[in-house]
């Protein structure tokens, strides 16, 4: 992370801000979460404290917990005939089911990892080797329905010593697809405290599922997963992206979703010079060409727009930094500090640009002018670097396809973080306050009260 910064000395204007500034503050002005705490906020993942400071995990990787069943049966039942082969994902899953499948390279690679030892004795983290999504899927090839498979995973989750011993606050479980929904008995062992990997803490249909890690604040956002025609085509490092002028913004999805007011984008269009904005709802079934001509314009744009929707990030965030594409993110201020992946590790501020969402900026007047007149004075240079770090930060943290060890590793480092953060280990790690999150206590108040204000503001119901 050393080097070249790429930000201003002096801050953009609004409707722009800075993710890295918490506007959550806890004591001493410092951020609460996540860069809390560090002499310097951001820690590299090769310091002796996270590498060789006792940090290791424990994988539940025998039945029921096995999984290597199911992942036969999703490839077969998806014709996948080589799982290596990625470009085959494209042709043939669908973008909505693809976006939530990083157990597929994760597992794998926890499964080979060093940190991980075979001795639950020794191990600070607790990963659970099922995962519903993925499960559910391929239960194996019919076998056994889903709900008794996920019944037989919660009862021997709930007889585990190793579980008991901290009433699951150690224990990670990937819960990634916005819909998704598990038998009775696994979401009550889920909600009674664990670690959850998602990839949007905010996706409304997440936390009605599961809300209480949600209000606990014990989440590890990961990245999507994206499309082979962007992650492997992108690769080169060594060489710029060449970008075509006249499409300069680039954006593909539904102007009208659940949230943030994406419809502004046309408006928008007229103040901005070189755009190629579509509203196009993607198929639920396989779209290679699609994705193929979708990935040609956004590695050709400079700046990608990536409004909220359905929520505050979507797919194309990651898309747009593989390709070079600056993703501008325009969704609440108040949200995005805690929902970009592994903060402790990335400087997002440096990559991308956030600014406030479009109920925000359409309340002022001349606010979206003014936000289009900032976009088009970007400097050239500012832009160049911010391209040339996005693909970098990039491959090395969030490709699924080319770096699965990366993304593996973010996702333990903020584990470990959390671990600090639960009381559960010792590190380097130190808070700005006290935030009550122990295990058998109540819920963070500040947390809670947060995620009611902002059901309550978008549902008009009360949360309990």
């Amino acid at each position: 992370q050393a080097g070249e910064t790429c930000q201003p000395k002096e801050k953009d204007a609004w409707p722009f801000y800075k993710i890295s500034e918490d506007h959550d503050r806890g004591g001493g002005g410092l951020p609460q979460w996540p860069q809390v705490g560090w002499s310097d906020p951001y820690l590299s993942i090769d310091d002796p404290a996270f590498r060789k400071g006792g940090f290791s995990f424990y994988m539940y990787d025998e039945d029921p917990f096995d999984m290597t069943r199911a992942e036969e049966c999703f490839y077969k039942h998806h014709k996948i005939k080589d799982k290596d082969n990625f470009n085959d994902w494209d042709d043939k899953l669908s973008l909505v089911l693809r976006l939530y499948l990083p157990e597929l390279r994760i597992w794998p690679t926890l499964r080979e990892h060093p940190m991980r030892t075979k001795d639950p004795e020794k191990a600070n983290l607790f990963i659970v080797g099922y995962s519903p999504l993925l499960g559910q899927m391929g239960a194996p090839c019919g076998e056994e329905s889903a709900d008794v498979w996920e019944g037989r995973v919660a009862e021997a989750l709930k007889k585990s010593k190793w579980y008991q011993r901290n009433q699951g606050a150690d224990h990670l479980m990937f819960w990634m697809k916005y819909n998704q929904v598990a038998a009775a008995p696994l979401t009550a062992v889920i909600n009674s405290g664990m670690l959850i990997a998602t990839t949007d803490r905010f996706f409304w249909n997440v936390y009605r599922n599961i809300p209480k890690p949600f209000v606990r604040g014990t989440v590890v956002i990961m990245p999507y997963l994206d499309s082979s025609f962007i992650d492997i085509e992108g690769v080169d490092l060594s060489e710029p992206q060449h970008k075509n002028s006249s499409t300069r913004y680039f954006f593909r999805g539904m102007m009208k979703r659940r949230f943030g007011k994406r419809g502004t984008l046309v408006e928008m269009q007229n103040m901005l010079t070189g755009t190629t904005f579509v509203d196009k709802r993607i198929p639920y079934q396989p779209t290679p060409q699609l994705l193929k001509d979708n990935a040609k314009e956004i590695f050709e744009s400079e700046m990608c727009m990536c409004p909220q929707g359905d929520a505050p990030t979507s797919g194309r965030v990651f898309e747009a930094l593989a390709a070079a594409c600056v993703p501008i993110i325009i969704s609440p201020k108040g949200l995005m500090p805690t929902n970009m992946p592994f903060p402790s590790l990335i400087k997002w501020d440096e990559i991308a640009f956030f600014a406030d969402n479009f109920d925000e900026i359409t309340k002022k007047t001349g606010g979206l002018e003014g936000f289009a007149k900032q976009l088009e004075n970007m400097p050239s240079d500012r832009l160049k670097c911010m391209q040339k770090k996005s693909r970098e930060v990039y491959y090395e943290r969030m490709s699924y396809f080319h770096n699965p060890l990366g993304v593996t590793e973010g996702m333990l480092f903020e584990s470990w973080v959390l671990l600090q953060k639960r009381h559960l280990m010792e590190g380097p790690y130190r808070e700005a306050k006290v935030y009550n999150e122990l295990p058998g206590s109540k819920y963070g108040k500040s947390a809670k009260a947060r995620l009611r204000r902002f059901l309550r503001r978008r549902f008009r119901r009360r949360f309990r």
